[in-house]
């Protein structure tokens, strides 16, 4: 049978063990008996622990102030021009060298939709059913469930969390002081992707003469 996350085993015996977010790993775990050598016992307390730890964490995030609107914005245009920038350079040399195809082009059609999402309903494991339109076309729906899963992953995962930590230190001269404020940062990461893409895809459909773009030989 899986174990389940939380749930620790000893000498048939159940415990309920989980490290406190934010805190350093050199920092033992919370620890508790569940007294009880019963599987099915032990999950039900654990599913009542979960829920009251994690409402437990909760009101100790709000005990700090949140980011002032001025710094978050400041993340914002920062990363906004980095998205820009990199995005125009990527699909480009794709085009150039002959690697942009169909599927690459319904990929940009329906990453807005899913930061959407992130930024409407929250980051789930799998995108929301209540968001799939009708209208969507089979490829569509593939494309939006199997891209959602992937961006979900990576925008929880350390790898991204390292980015906003560096990226907010480099602006700042300071570090993020707890998981708010680390997620008032990724809410504008998702703000800045969504605004490149829209940005991008109004560059590619205006006329050429009135793109940012040379159309002339230089003399």
């Amino acid at each position: 049978m899986t174990q389940q996350k939380y749930l620790y085993c000893k000498r048939n015996r159940f415990y309920f063990r989980r490290r406190i977010p934010g805190l350093s790993t050199f920092l033992s775990p919370i620890f508790l008996a569940l007294g009880t050598t019963d599987r099915n016992l032990a999950h039900t307390w654990l599913e009542r622990l979960k829920l009251e730890f994690d409402q437990m964490f909760d009101s100790f995030v709000l005990l700090t102030p949140a980011l002032p609107d001025k710094i978050v914005f400041r993340y914002f245009e920062h990363y906004l021009q980095k998205c820009v920038s990199d995005l125009n350079r990527q699909i480009n040399f794709a085009r150039m060298k002959g690697r942009f195809s169909a599927d690459n082009e319904r990929s940009l059609s329906v990453l807005p939709i899913i930061y959407e999402s992130f930024l409407e309903q929250g980051i789930r494991k799998r995108f929301p059913v209540e968001k799939i339109d009708p209208e969507w076309d089979e490829e569509t729906l593939k494309a939006i469930l199997h891209l959602y899963e992937i961006e979900s992953r990576k925008a929880l995962s350390a790898a991204t969390g390292d980015q906003l930590r560096s990226i907010y230190a480099s602006l700042t001269n300071d570090v993020i002081k707890d998981e708010e404020h680390l997620a008032q940062l990724r809410a504008a990461h998702f703000r800045a992707r969504l605004q490149a893409l829209h940005d991008f895809r109004q560059d590619s459909r205006a006329p050429l003469k009135k793109r940012n773009i040379r159309t002339t030989h230089p003399r």
